[in-house]
């Protein structure tokens, strides 16, 4: 009965600064607040609608964002209820406005529980994707929204009705938060919440870096090995080519000593041309057509050779030769299999970590959620501090204005901020817009 007294003292004493406020100021902050509350309906709306409308935006993580787009548009249409029944029937009774204060109590409740659920859904992802795999599920996430909404609204309601204040002229959105019991539940809530999501999203930050990290490592050693085996197999190639030229000088050279002390008359203009050792040896060959006959097979042989040591000497300096076309050999083969199967087996190790790093192809959605939980606590904070400040010394109306439409203002952001991150939300509202 007491506690029941001093709220009704706290808000006769705020309307007569209600009264002494000039008339513009407040009206001022009436149209900003009816044109904001718009804002938040049609948003959310469309976000709503983009998410139920598309198969590729229903996923678990987007029942989250699907609930907090609801609790946002409940705030408006609360906020819009509220100014309806303040100027548009000022005869409203005030229990009519205590509901709608009931329904913006319990939105921005459900806000804090859905952004606390979100970054709880991500850390067990991202840091126990084992565990999130074997007991997260869609009908999970469902009964834990239907809680959370439970939760919110007895706790809204409670702050709503518990408080006995009489007068229509308490049915303002931005005076909503100048009861006691409100000032006292409130950042109480905001500040536990806000803290779990914080140290939530720090866990979540050093084990995503901590991956991250893993999988850099996996691919420099996935590319060196790469790079190690193909630089072995390119100097095999390199060494037998030459190898192979060797062999083929040292038969030549036999060869020709096999007919020094025959007279050749000619020899392969070809040969001569691009051997002149060759060359200079015909003239002093005797005539024998089958010693000339292998004479010029084998300097073909040797040309060709040369212009395959040449053609793989380029293509090894462009670094483009492959393994398919030089790798002719048995033993080349073999080396082509060890290098594919070693490559498999960094591979498949690199596959093990990232069993344990699943949370990294997920960093963009984590990123947005992040986002999304900051900007919710950079727009209350202010409002929250000065309701603890008011316990001592409060701050004048207008500046207590400001902040709780800095506050309602949040729940018109997220939908930028989801069309600004998301490229599938961003077609979905193009086609919803030109009705394709």
């Amino acid at each position: 009965m007491m506690s029941s007294t001093f709220n009704s003292t706290q808000v006769q004493d705020n309307m007569k600064d209600v009264d002494e406020t000039d008339g513009p100021f407040d009206l001022s902050m009436t149209v900003v607040l009816f044109f904001m509350s718009i804002l938040i309906v049609t948003s959310n709306s469309v976000t709503l609608l983009a998410i139920c409308k598309n198969k590729g935006l229903k996923s678990l993580p987007n029942r989250f964002i699907t609930a907090l787009a609801a609790a946002d548009l409940l705030v408006g249409v609360g906020i819009l209820a509220m100014l309806v029944q303040k100027y548009a029937r000022p005869s409203t009774q005030w229990i009519e406005c205590q509901y709608s204060l009931a329904i913006v109590y319990s939105s921005l409740n459900f806000s804090l529980f859905i952004l606390l659920s979100v970054a709880l859904d991500r850390y067990l992802y991202i840091v126990h994707p084992f565990v999130y795999r074997r007991h997260v599920s869609p009908r999970l996430i469902k009964v834990s929204i239907t809680m959370e909404w439970l939760l919110a609204s007895v706790h809204g309601f409670i702050a709503a009705y518990l408080p006995v204040s009489g007068g229509v002229e308490t049915c303002n959105p931005l005076f909503a938060f100048q009861l006691k019991l409100v000032q006292f539940v409130f950042p109480a809530v905001f500040t536990l919440v806000c803290s779990g999501i914080f140290v939530l999203y720090v866990l979540i930050a050093k084990t995503a870096k901590m991956h991250w990290d893993r999988r850099v490592h996996r691919l420099l050693d996935i590319h060196n090995t790469m790079l190690k085996s193909r630089s072995s197999g390119l100097k095999t190639i390199a060494d037998r080519l030459d190898e192979d030229c060797g062999h083929l000088v040292t038969r030549n050279l036999d060869k020709i000593k096999l007919g020094e002390n025959v007279d050749v008359t000619s020899s392969s203009g070809v040969a001569e041309k691009s051997n002149p050792f060759v060359a200079s040896v015909n003239n002093n060959i005797s005539g024998n057509s089958e010693v000339k006959h292998v004479l010029d097979q084998d300097v073909k042989e040797q040309e060709v050779k040369e212009q395959e040591v040449t053609t793989a000497e380029n293509r090894l300096k462009e670094g483009t030769v492959t393994r398919e076309i030089l790798f002719s050999d048995v033993n080349i083969e073999q080396t082509a299999v060890t290098l594919q199967s070693d490559v498999k087996t960094v591979r498949e190790r690199h596959q093990q970590v990232n069993d344990f790093s699943v949370s990294v192809r997920s960093l963009r959605w984590l990123k947005l959620t992040a986002i999304v939980s900051g900007l919710f606590t950079i727009c209350w904070t202010p409002i929250m501090v000065d309701i603890l400040v008011s316990w001592i010394d409060p701050l004048p109306r207008k500046v207590t204005y400001v902040f709780s439409l800095l506050g309602i203002a949040n729940s018109a952001i997220n939908f930028f901020v989801y069309a600004i991150h998301t490229k599938q939300f961003r077609q979905v509202i193009v086609q919803r817009l030109l009705c394709r």
